[in-house]
Order: structure tokens, then sequence, then C-alpha cells
């Protein structure tokens, strides 16, 4: 694609739809009327660029017929037609070619690519390569997904192999067109399967002869929801169309020959061809489609809204139709629409037709039967409100309605009027009398009210945000409390204002300033702080558990790692190595108390096959900025029964992403040993390790809206299980980022020092260098010490632009400094723990010196003279950006008549020429960094 074709002439029609093609093929939404349809018009075969073509016909040399390509490097050809998931036959090939070398016996290229990609999204694709060796008939098979390695059986083990050549399985095919056993090229295409639901890749291994038995000796090239074949698991394409391009690499000759014979959904014997894929239309129903209610005699009944997309050419325009017959196939006649509704006033059948075509005609429609029956009454009780009256911009909560129909609630004051959402409740910004109204209403119209009124008072001072808390505080760990506005009303307008915040511990109560540090401290594990904002009036209380991270055993402070784990039904039983977590209720849960770097979140686990009674564990990791956001996976335990004895006789689990599930081996299965589990949030991808690993991104957050990742270098880690057996549902928990979870835990884990942004490299002496900003955090350890120093060449301690001095500064900030020398400038960062752990990062910021010296005479100097005479060179002045004077080497030649360089003495300043003709004064300059200045001029002697 992006590649242009070569198009003869075309009428201004034509070249129109081309147009809108090209849009629709970089997934630019493009709406059409029907008046915009091109019947006459054809969308292309296939796009190639400049200096390739493509015809159709039948190669001589082979007697190959289709579409003969040649393929210049560098570029492409890409099939304009697309292809329709639901038109591959895994038992059909999705592709045949065949390579068709200018000469028979020789190669004219070794690497031939065929790409699949999503027709709306290209980023989702998969590859599959055949790359052939130099004089043999020996070729490897292997495909990707989405740019990782490529994969497939190893020829020679049988085992799955990743990288790019050698090792990948092979079929007897040559790129030259020979084989030794005598048989036709034209005999053993190139042919791929692809079966969408196993989202497995195949190809011919024995290039038998079409139909069955071709694909009966198919091979496996590359499961791609396999962990063994992927790393990431692939989702698969997403629009339901796919778009084939393909390419050619290790070019011998000038250009790469060969035939496209067959692809799924596209005719090949023909120099173009109509884009024959019609719209999908999807109605967006406030019904069950299937189940669609009946409609009452008398009444009205929706038109439900609709929307079609054409993967060819985007959005494209509904129209929709409403008509009545008496009988379901009976004579039709039409029925009006009335602000999105039509009247039901006869008994019988009302069909709703949708239909919708793109701009070359092609048609589709889709038809909703909606049959007129016996309807219920509407009916609708709430009870009488708590509140009554409230102040202006507080949270209002109402009674939740209770209805046999569809219920909506609105609040309204004046002009303004605000909806109210499942919650029920709302937010008033206006004073006055506000009605609330709830209103029931069914398909058919019918409708039923409920309503009262609330005064709303003006002035005052609320809150109307949460302040982003920890979920769990360590008792004397130091944490940043967030800051939090109120606002302020003066009548209905409203002005923000800054909270203070004052915490209430084992300590006292006190307020804590603004940037302050907030220490914790309780009398035992398990107690809250309070923590208060007020602003004016208002005033918000908030409790947060606290651990106890250390308990004085024989006067020392012995590190409890069990306190680190805050949650409930569970419990948890510490030994030398590991602890065991069982579940003391179905769903129990554990979020651990600190918060860890992004980067290095994981949990160690081992299964205890003897005691796995639960549907699944959970693992998610939690926004410390707000920790309501959350992802979560899952390893679900998913059991085989044998239905005639009534046991089980396996069991599996499945690692879970959302949607995506993935055979995860056999975890749980009481007949096999305890599994060691990995799983971590790594680049936004859910990894999976039990001895293999693969990973499946995060695609939405666990309220259903799309992941965009979290919004700091923060974040706190929980796990679950869900549907456990109390007494039968344990694991042996070994690892929390890679703090040792036992009977002994001391903290042997050193911080993690996380960098931001670009770091180190080059600069110049003058210009401005960037020492930048890190993030430090220890598994267990809230009161960790960070700092950053940063020293010059000479070992000095460096001042920041804004005066501070660079010596183990906090490097939660960016600092600027102007070196003012060349030479290696040290950033070093230093974090440790209490325990003495220390972790160290250090890089090097080159300031180079590559301003040369400025060279200046005192004086006019000598140009003309005679031979015999004394020619004075004047004294110079040498200046550097960087180097001294006393620093930088001076020395002067003159260059005689003959050519000959001579050197003038550092005691001297003159010389004597000897012969007439012109001769040459050199001064040059080096400074320390080896930059060199040199300054000329020409003495003619006579």
């Amino acid at each position: 694609m992006g590649q242009k074709s070569k198009i003869g002439q075309r009428t201004t029609r034509a070249m129109l739809v081309l147009l809108v093609l090209c849009l629709a093929m970089c997934v630019m939404p493009y709406v059409f009327s029907q008046s915009d349809a091109a019947e006459d018009a054809a969308v292309p075969a296939y796009t190639v660029g400049q200096k390739s073509s493509a015809k159709y016909g039948t190669n001589e040399t082979f007697g190959i017929t289709g579409l003969q390509i040649a393929l210049a490097p560098q570029e492409s050809i890409t099939f304009n037609t697309l292809i329709a998931l639901a038109d591959i036959d895994p038992a059909a090939p999705l592709i045949e070619a065949n390579v068709t070398p200018s000469l028979r016996g020789a190669q004219d290229f070794r690497r031939l690519f065929f790409t699949f990609a999503d027709a709306l999204n290209p980023d989702i694709f998969f590859t599959v390569q055949y790359r052939n060796w130099e004089n043999e008939s020996k070729t490897i098979v292997s495909a990707m997904a989405n740019g990782q390695d490529y994969m497939s059986v190893e020829w020679y083990t049988g085992k799955i192999f990743h990288g790019k050549d050698e090792w990948h399985t092979t079929c007897q095919y040559a790129f030259s067109g020979v084989y030794t056993d005598g048989r036709d090229h034209a005999d053993r295409p190139i042919r791929i399967w692809y079966d969408d639901q196993a989202k497995q890749a195949y190809y011919d291994k024995q290039y038998t002869d079409k139909g069955v038995a071709a694909k009966d000796n198919r091979k496996v090239i590359c499961d791609f929801v396999d962990p063994n074949f992927v790393s990431d698991i692939w989702t698969g394409f997403k629009s339901g169309y796919v778009r084939l391009s393909v390419s050619a690499e290790e070019y011998i000759g000038d250009t790469a020959y060969f035939a496209v014979t067959h692809v799924t959904g596209i005719d090949l014997t023909k120099d173009s061809v109509y884009e024959q894929h019609k719209p999908v239309i999807t109605v967006d129903a406030p019904f069950d489609l299937d189940n669609v209610p009946f409609a009452k005699v008398g009444a009205t009944f929706p038109l439900p809204a609709a929307t079609a997309v054409d993967a060819q050419f985007g959005v494209c325009e509904v129209a929709s139709k409403v008509e009545f017959a008496q009988t379901p196939n009976g004579e039709k006649t039409a029925v009006a629409v009335q602000n999105g509704r039509f009247a039901t006033a006869n008994a019988g059948y009302y069909i709703i037709t949708y239909s919708a075509r793109d701009p070359l005609g092609n048609q589709t429609e889709t038809t909703v039967t909606v049959q007129t029956g016996d309807v219920d009454d509407v009916t609708l009780t709430v009870a009488p409100p708590e509140v009554r009256t409230a102040a202006i911009g507080t949270l209002v909560e109402i009674p939740a309605p209770n209805s046999n129909a569809p219920v909506t609630v609105k609040a309204v004051c004046g002009e303004q009027e605000i909806m109210i959402g499942d919650d029920y409740s709302f937010r008033p910004e206006k004073s006055g009398e506000w009605t609330v109204t709830y209103t029931a209403e069914d398909v058919c119209g019918q409708t039923q009210t409920e309503s009262y009124t609330l005064t709303v008072t003006a002035g005052g001072t609320v809150f109307k945000d949460e302040p982003a808390l920890a979920p769990v505080m360590i008792s004397g760990g130091r944490y940043y409390l967030p800051e939090l506005r109120a606002y302020a009303y003066s009548g209905d307008v409203a002005t923000e204002v800054e909270a203070t915040v004052s915490v209430k511990d084992l300590s006292g109560e006190r307020v804590v300033d603004k940037g302050e540090v907030y220490i914790p401290r309780v009398a035992k594990h398990g107690d809250s702080v309070e923590i208060v904002y007020k602003a004016g009036e208002a005033e918000l209380k908030r409790e947060v558990r606290c651990i106890m991270p250390f308990v004085a055993n024989d006067g020392r402070m012995r590190l409890q790692i069990e306190n680190y784990f805050m949650g409930e039904g569970f419990e948890l039983k510490k030994d030398d190595f590991s602890a065991e977590v069982a579940a003391a209720d179905a769903n129990g849960q554990w979020i651990f108390a600190k918060e860890q770097i992004l980067s290095g979140i994981r949990v160690q686990f081992s299964t205890i096959t003897k005691k796995s009674e639960f549907d699944a564990l959970c693992f998610t990791v939690f926004d410390a900025t707000d920790p309501e956001r959350s992802i979560t996976c899952k390893i679900e335990r998913e059991k085989e029964y044998d239905a005639y004895r009534g046991t089980v006789y396996s069991e599996n689990a499945y690692f879970t992403v959302g949607k995506m599930r993935i055979l995860a081996g056999s975890l749980f299965d009481p007949n096999t040993p305890n599994s060691n589990v990995v799983v971590s949030f790594e680049n936004g991808k859910w990894v999976f390790d039990a001895a293999k690993t693969f990973s499946i991104a995060a695609e939405r957050w666990d309220d259903g809206t799309p992941f965009t990742g979290f919004g700091g270098n923060s974040v706190y880690i929980g796990m679950a299980f869900e549907g456990a057996t109390p007494g039968k549902a344990s694991y042996m928990l070994t690892e929390v980022s890679n703090q040792l979870i036992s009977a002994n835990p001391a903290d042997r884990i050193a911080p993690v020092i996380e960098m931001q942004g670009v770091y180190g490299g080059m600069c110049e002496v003058g210009r401005s260098a960037t020492v930048q900003k890190a993030f430090a955090s220890d598994a267990l350890d809230p009161m960790i010490s960070f700092g950053v120093t940063v020293h010059a060449p000479d070992g000095s301690i460096v001042t920041s632009n804004d005066g501070i001095r660079l010596e183990n500064v906090s490097p939660e900030r960016i600092y600027e400094f102007t070196p003012d020398r060349f030479g290696m400038y040290s950033v070093e960062y230093m974090a440790s723990d209490s325990f003495g752990n220390e972790q160290k990062f250090v890089y090097i910021i080159s300031v180079l010196d590559n301003v040369a010296p400025e060279i200046a005479f005192s004086g006019d100097p000598m140009k003309t003279g005679k031979v015999g005479e004394a020619f004075i060179i004047p004294d110079v002045t040498v200046t550097d950006n960087v180097s001294a004077a006393e620093n930088i080497t001076v020395s002067r030649y003159v260059r005689t008549v003959s050519g000959r360089m001579t050197t003038i003495g550092a005691k001297s300043n003159s010389f004597i020429p000897s012969r007439k003709g012109v001769y040459t004064v050199y001064v040059i300059a080096h400074d320390e960094a080896g930059n060199v200045a040199v300054k000329t001029y020409d003495v003619t002697v006579a």
C-alpha cells in the first residue's frame, strides 16, 4: 500500500472512486450517500510499485496461468479486493502461487513474503515467508504475527524454532524451477492455508495434487495462539476482512518473477475485478434482536438506529423503511415514521428493512420483524425520598425505581436539566426548586411517571472529587498526601479553593503542609489513620489502614512479611522458603501494602494440586495515582468430566486476559506435580511463565473502558481467589516483585531505580545539559534514601542553572546545568534501604570542545621586501572558549619558494629570505582538546 499504480486513462468518475479507495486503505472514514454510487466503475484488482508490473496470462516457460508479476526491489503488490474471513475455508488453500524465474534453472531472488493484514488496521497481520537455498530445491517456510520472530517446527528435531533462517520447516520447492526428480514446476505450487478459528497457518509439504490430498498432507507452519510458538498471543483479525500483499528480498537479478494463481474470494482471470463484498449493517436496538418484543395494537414502536460499514470504503449511509402485513408473507403496505417511531395501528406484522450500498453499488439488506400481541401495562413505583433539601454542589442520592420497563430519570430546575444514571445520584449546580422525574416507558410507547421536588440552597463549600490515597499505608513509611480542591459557592457561582489536610494517628493530630512528607504511625498492625481535608465549612474524612512492618523481638526489630498482605478472606502461613496462602472464603483476596515500580511488578507462586479447589486465581495491578483504575488477569481452572463414570479425568489451566483465553497446561491437575508459576505485567502486557513464556496485551481496564496506561510509575499488586472452597484452596507464594516471602524474609533486595526520558549522550561547552528525573522503589522498605550527584571532569560538584548544588539531591525532578569545560561529567543515582542494600546507576554526559582557538595579529605583517631583509612576524594573541591562553600551543612556520616548510623557533620572530618569490607564513594554534586554528599570509620577495 502507499505505492502508486500505473493507471491509464480513466473517467473523472472512476478517478473519484480510486481516490476514495486510497482513503479507505489509509483507514480514513468517509460517508457516502447513495447518489455517490459508481455502478460502472471497478476497483483495480491490485496496486504495484512504479517499477513493477502485473498482468494476467500464461507463463510460457512453465505453463502457469494466473497473475504474472514482475516485482522490482523495495516494491510490493497489494491486492485491493478484500478477503472476507467468512469466505476462508480452512480445508481449501487461501492462496496458491509459483515462482517463475526468467531463465529455467536460475534464481532471480531467494525470499518471498505473503502478508495478510486486517483491512481496517494494518498493524494486525501475519506473514508467511518462503526462503530458497542457493542451487537447491529445498525451501524453508516460516511465519510471524505482528512483527514477532519468524517461527515454525524445526525440520531437523521437530522442535519449535524462533529465528530468521536455517532451522525452519522445509519443503521441496525450487525458486529456479528445476527439480532432480524431474517433476514439472507447475505441479508444485506454493500453497498456504489459514484456519481463523484455530489461528493456524499451514503449508503444503509434499506438494501433492490439488483437492483433498493436498489438505491431508498440509503441515502447520505456526499456531499463533500457542505459547510454544509465539510469545505475544495473536488475537486475530478484528474487521472480518483481510488484505493481501506480496513482497520479495535477496534479489540476484533486477526483478522477482512469480505468478499468483488463486486467492480466496479474488478472481484472477480478469484484468480488473468488481469489489463484491457488501457493507455490514449493525442495528442498535433497545431490545434483543433474537427476541423482539410484541408491539401493541393502537400504540407506537421505535425504529432502531442502524449503521453500515464497508471494509473497503468505510462508513456507508443506511436507508430504512417500515411496512405492514397481516401475515408474515402477506401483501405489504408502507408505514410512516415520525420522530423515530411508527404507529402499530393494526394486528399483524411490521417489517423494518435496512439497506446500504457502497460506491460500487454492492447492496445489502437486513430486516427486523415486529409482531403485535398482548403487552402488559407499564408499572412504576418509587419510594419516598430521604433527602428533600440539599446544598448546591453536593451529591444528592435519590431512590431507585421499581418498574417492569426501562426507566429514565432527570432533574430539572429552570433551564438546567441533568439526566441521572444508574447510580441514582446527581450534583445540582443551581439553587432553587428541582423536580426529579422518573419516566418508565416500554417499547410500545406506554409510559408511567413519578416525580418529587428537591430544594437546593445557595452558597457553601463542597468537595466534588476523591483524593487518590494509597489503599494501604505502612507505619513509618513516607507518603505525599494528594492535593484536593473544594468549590466555594457565592450564590450559584463556584470558585475553586485549595483544601488543607490534617492527619490523626498515634503521633496525634496535625496539619500536613503542601509538599510535606507524611509518616504515619499506628499502635498496632491493622489500625487506621484518619486523613481530613478541610475547606471552609466543607470537610472530607477518609481512613486508611496501616501495617506494622517490624515487630520487636529480643531487642531486635524483625521484619513481619505477613503484615504486608492486607485484605480479607485469606490466611497466610509462613515456612522457611515460602508462605501458604489459603482461602478462608470463596473470594479471599489480598493487596501488597508497598507500592512497586511498574516495570518490576511480578508474582511468583507454586500450585498445590491437592488444594486447588477454586475456579480461578486473579492478579490485579492498581494505579497508585488512582487506585480505582485497575487491570486483572486470571489463571482459570477447568475440569473435564467423564460423563459415563461421573468423575474428573483431567484438569487444565487457562491464562485469561479480557476475552483472550490461552491453554496454560495442567497446573492444578492432582495427577501432576506442583507447578512453579510467574505472572508479571510488562510494557502493557500480562506475561505468563510456567516453564514457558507468552504474553497477552491488556486492552481494557477492569471497568470495561479502553486501557490507556497507568498515570504514574508506581502501582500496587493484589491477588484473589475466585470460587474457592475454604480448606481446599491454597497456593504457595514465593515472591512479590523479587522479594522473598518466607519465615525469614530478610530484605536482601536492593531498591529498583527507574530512569525517565533520554539521558546521557553528548553536549557542548556552554550548552545546557539535562539531569533526568528518576524514581526508586523497594519491594518492602518505605524509607529508602535516594539522591543524585553530578561530578565535573575534575571531580568537583556541579551547580545547576537555578543555583542548586547537585550533591545527593532529590531525583524526582529534572535539573539543568551548563558545562564550562570539556570532558566526562558523571551523573550518579544512589538508592539504599534500611537494611543497607544499595543500588547505583551512573551515566556519563560527554562534553566536547569542538571550537578552535582564535588567532589575532598585534599589527599588520610585512608582505613585500627584498632578498636578505629580515621579515618580522607580528606578535599574536590566541583565545579559546575553554583552554586558557597558557595552555594553548602556538607554532609558526614559513613555506619557502621551493615548497619547504621551515620552523620559526620559539625565541625568534622573523625570517630572512634568500631567494626571490612568494613565501607563506603560517601561525598554528592547538587547544587542549586538539582543536586547531591556522592563520596565514603571503610575503612577496623581489
